[in-house]
């Protein structure tokens, strides 16, 4: 999972194809803050068969979120 402040639809090409990630394979993009994806970044990321969240949490408090539920039954 990717989380991104940013939303606009070159953002999933970039988090998709970009070099330094070539041995990670993104298949969810959360966008915090409220941000809302546009028309196109859903197409793109329909496209790309990226799954696109969004949360009004920021972006530690969605990494928190996150660890808390990966950890849960530790």
């Amino acid at each position: 999972m990717l989380f991104s402040e940013i939303c606009n639809s070159l953002d999933c090409r970039v988090y998709y194809k970009a070099p330094q990630f070539e041995d990670v394979t993104v298949q969810n993009i959360m966008l915090v803050n409220s941000k809302v994806p546009g028309e196109k970044m859903i197409s793109l990321a329909e496209d790309l068969d990226i799954s696109l969240m969004s949360t009004s949490l920021s972006m530690f408090d969605s990494c928190v979120a996150l660890h808390q539920l990966m950890n849960k039954n530790d």
